[in-house]
């Protein structure tokens, strides 16, 4: 990553000032700021780094993680006490920063999530269709074939969320309105755990509350 872009989404400009001064700090950055999550989903380009200071966190960062291309980017949540820590967190925010900022605690808490944003880059999924094997970055993964099938699925999907229904009629082949959700969320959780870092926060398949799944990760086909 050349130029880290780092995205701030705030209403008070003072905050904003003092964060961009926190991190001059950091090797190479761009800074954008607005001041409503809607206007995020309207940038040109998606942001390495998010970070969130708006009242009601925890609903801010489940509305960010819906937009298009902001499942993967990771969240720093400006929060004002504990109780807010653990509601965003399971909001899906990657990390949390206690007001009032602290100017070298909020830049090693960026530097920390753009450590882990390289680490990330390495991941690419290889699917191989007629031989039905999965490998990720260069390991093999031991699928069971219908574990295969939901991945491949979503592979063939890409940007796009399927549902419960979705994946039961298209892997499983129920008739529509049939079949039990748990069967899919059963089969995503053993997926997530043979390919994902942290099965717990995953970023290669990821989902949206009432959307559904998608795969996040680079990956090619053939």
């Amino acid at each position: 990553m050349n130029v880290a872009n780092i995205l701030i989404i705030s209403r008070d400009q003072t905050l904003g000032e003092n964060i961009s001064r926190a991190l001059e700090s950091l090797p190479s950055h761009h800074l954008t700021t607005v001041n409503e999550v809607d206007h995020a989903g309207r940038l040109p380009l998606r942001p390495d780094i998010t970070i969130l200071d708006l009242n009601n966190s925890a609903v801010a960062c489940q509305k960010l993680r819906n937009l298009p291309g902001f499942n993967r980017v990771p969240i720093l949540c400006l929060v004002g006490g504990s109780h807010e820590v653990v509601t965003a967190l399971d909001a899906g925010g990657d990390d949390c920063v206690r007001k009032p900022i602290i100017a070298r605690e909020l830049a090693a808490r960026v530097r920390a999530l753009l450590r882990r944003i390289n680490r990330d880059d390495g991941i690419t999924l290889f699917l191989e269709v007629t031989s039905r094997q999965a490998r990720l970055v260069g390991k093999p993964l031991d699928l069971t074939p219908t574990e295969f099938d939901l991945l491949d699925m979503l592979c063939q999907n890409p940007g796009v969320y399927l549902n419960a229904s979705d994946l039961l009629q298209k892997v499983w082949s129920y008739p529509p309105g049939t079949g039990d959700p748990a069967l899919v969320r059963n089969h995503i959780r053993n997926l997530r755990r043979k390919i994902e870092r942290d099965p717990e926060r995953p970023r290669i398949i990821t989902s949206a509350h009432g959307r559904g799944y998608t795969i996040s990760a680079d990956f090619v086909r053939k």
